[in-house]
Order: C-alpha cells, then structure tokens, then sequence
C-alpha cells in the first residue's frame, strides 16, 4: 500500500474523524467570525471558538489578512 502525504499533515492523513471535528470547528468559527463588525472581533471570534473545540489558531496574521480579503477563515491560520 502507497503512503499519501497530504501538504501540512506529515506522512499520512490524519483519521476522518479528525477532519471532520476540525471542518466542524472551522464552520462554527467562520460563523461567529461573519457575526462580528470589526477585524479584531472577528479574528478573537475564530480564535475563541476554535480554542473552544480544543484547537489553536497557529498563524492569527494569516487569519486576519484571510479575513479582511473576505473569504472565509478556514485553511488560514493552521491549527494546531
């Protein structure tokens, strides 16, 4: 059996359970982001719920510029 690397996640791909707490996390946060009127409160919004899920933002620059261009907030920021 072949090995897949996925960019980010090491020698393998993490359990689909992972994936699927983690996309739960991200959709959660994204919404309480789009709540909020102001870039700080939006990037603390993720931040918190995120550590809420037991996950950490690792890069909140990349998350805030993620942020002010409009897009949503997932994959920015890493997790960790």
């Amino acid at each position: 059996m072949r090995r897949v690397r996925l960019p980010g996640f090491g020698p393998a791909a993490p359990d689909p359970e992972l994936r699927a707490r983690v996309a739960a996390a991200e959709e959660a946060a994204d919404a309480a982001a789009a709540q909020e009127e102001s870039i700080d409160r939006k990037v603390d919004a993720y931040v918190r719920v995120m550590k809420g899920h037991g996950l950490t933002v690792k890069d909140p620059a990349a998350l805030r510029r993620r942020l002010q261009a409009g897009g949503g907030a997932h994959r920015a920021g890493g997790l960790r």
